[in-house]
């Protein structure tokens, strides 16, 4: 299906996970709240949002070295198993570079995000060869740049999302207004399940503030 972002042609509740590529960035900031509510309307009740899109420079925007060897190493990996690169189609009027802490203000107020870092993705640049050797090599060198802050932002953004600890402190509000034996013995069951869940199957956590420890989490 081919349709505007802020007007989907699905039904409500239509998906469990929703995944963005480098598509917002191509949407006018104006339309950016009307986007994510359609993402959130398509989604189920516990939907996913997965996404990325380019924010800032961060490593590689300088360094000179580090683009030619890149390149170099693309044009022997796409000449030596005989891919084709296709040219890629016209950015448009609407193309932009996010700020990175503008995108996450516009998401939260939509989603919970439980991701968001930014990184360099060395394997888009062999994105297209077709080789399951090639495409273990190129996650090994995303991995050795894993520690580098890069040209692009990822995000993982979670519909009705809900924490162990939300849960804990909802019980421990109620407790304080409960009077019945009956009502205060079900909130300690409560209180277990919810220590046991997190126990059985983990726990993430939603994305919070602007420290490297917070933004870097994984979900």
């Amino acid at each position: 299906h081919v349709a505007r972002a802020h007007d989907l042609p699905f039904a409500a509740g239509s998906f469990d996970v929703v995944i963005a590529s480098s598509v917002l960035h191509h949407i006018p900031d104006s339309h950016l709240d009307d986007a994510f509510s359609e993402i959130v309307r398509v989604l189920d009740e516990h939907g996913r949002l997965v996404g990325r899109d380019p924010g800032g420079n961060g490593f590689a925007a300088s360094p000179g070295w580090f683009s030619g060897a890149v390149m170099s190493f693309r044009h022997l990996v796409y000449r030596l198993t005989r891919s084709r690169e296709y040219p890629e189609p016209a950015l448009g009027e609407h193309h932009h570079v996010f700020d990175a802490d503008a995108f996450r203000q516009v998401a939260a107020r939509h989603l919970v995000l439980t991701t968001f870092e930014h990184r360099f993705p060395f394997s888009r640049f062999v994105t297209r060869v077709r080789d399951p050797r090639v495409a273990q090599l190129a996650r090994h060198l995303d991995a050795r740049l894993a520690d580098r802050g890069g040209s692009m932002f990822y995000y993982v953004a979670e519909k009705n999302y809900a924490a162990p600890t939300d849960v804990l402190t909802a019980v421990a509000r109620a407790r304080e207004e409960v009077e019945a034996v009956s009502d205060a013995e079900f909130l300690a069951y409560l209180q277990a399940a919810t220590l046991e869940i997190q126990r059985l199957f983990g726990a993430n956590r939603p994305v919070s503030g602007d420290n490297d420890s917070d933004v870097n989490h994984r979900a």
